[in-house]
């Protein structure tokens, strides 16, 4: 079982449009959702740990009862954040003309979360990676500045393969469990996001005005 979900995970992440051939016959929700939650706990686990041994190198014991909080709320917001993110990338799925039901939004976007985890947990490795060779992740200021600006670059490299590679699995999924276009995908899942943001701008806008 467990070779067979990292089998996944690896078409998933190398083979993205292959991945969503072969998961397109898939009916209910829980196989896909505890697919995500499984690498969701992983990657929470995994950064727990890496936070209790910089808590432990710097006694530091809050930041071990904070991490533990944060991996708390974390497993638990692993059950409700594919329904939710489902659901507002839905509304725009139904504005550009999918028909297809909730459920065929839910499959490619839980998915492509899953697919967004991996990038997470690669982050924390490379984080680690810092730590062991000396970064300060309590007092930043503390590292040198070069060894600063690389990891700094490095993180945002990562995070902008990350947003590519989602929107683009999410793209690929709706698409084709919606029937529609790909550019009908693309503008329903920056639909609801881009007026949230349009929104907010203007609230802060009014806000500073006054």
């Amino acid at each position: 079982m467990g070779k067979n979900y990292f089998s996944q995970l690896s078409n998933l992440f190398l083979h993205t449009g292959n991945f969503f051939n072969k998961v397109e016959k898939e009916k209910g929700y829980k196989k896909i959702l505890f697919f995500y939650i499984i690498i969701a706990s992983i990657v929470i686990a995994v950064n727990f740990i890496f936070s209790v041994i910089i808590a432990l190198a710097n006694s530091n014991s809050h930041l071990i009862i904070d991490s533990f909080i944060s991996a708390v709320f974390g497993v638990g917001a692993a059950f409700a954040f594919p329904f939710i993110g489902s659901a507002i990338v839905h509304v725009g799925v139904l504005v550009f003309g999918g028909k297809k039901g909730y459920f065929n939004t839910f499959k490619p976007i839980t998915y492509a979360s899953a697919l967004g985890q991996i990038y997470n947990l690669i982050v924390i490795f490379i984080s680690f990676l810092f730590f062991v060779s000396g970064f300060n992740f309590t007092n930043p200021a503390l590292t040198s500045s070069s060894k600063l600006i690389f990891f700094a670059l490095l993180i945002l490299i990562i995070y902008l393969a990350w947003l590519v590679h989602v929107i683009y699995a999410q793209i690929i999924g709706i698409a084709k469990f919606q029937k529609i276009t790909k550019l009908r995908a693309f503008l329903s899942i920056i639909f609801i996001p881009l007026i949230i943001i349009i929104i907010t701008t203007l609230i802060f806008f009014i806000i500073f005005q006054i």
